[in-house]
């Protein structure tokens, strides 16, 4: 669908954890769907220890995981 964006958040309580979830997203996203399929020739991608972003260039379409520090409260 056009213009549509979907969230989504995982609290992990350790640094490791995070970084496992990052990484099973990323196996995720280039495994199925749009990016299986997309040419990684016309893609951005931008990586560092704390995210993956990836863009086609010919299609309006990205994805974008990351780890954000953050305090829980409760």
């Amino acid at each position: 669908m056009d213009g549509e964006r979907l969230f989504n958040a995982t609290p992990c309580r350790t640094l490791e954890a995070a970084e496992k979830k990052k990484e099973e997203n990323i196996k995720e996203i280039l495994g199925h769907g749009h990016f299986m399929r997309a040419d990684k020739k016309n893609c951005t991608i931008e990586k560092d220890d704390n995210s993956y972003f990836i863009a086609d260039e010919t299609d309006d379409y990205w994805e974008h995981t990351y780890i954000s520090a953050k305090e829980l409260i409760g």
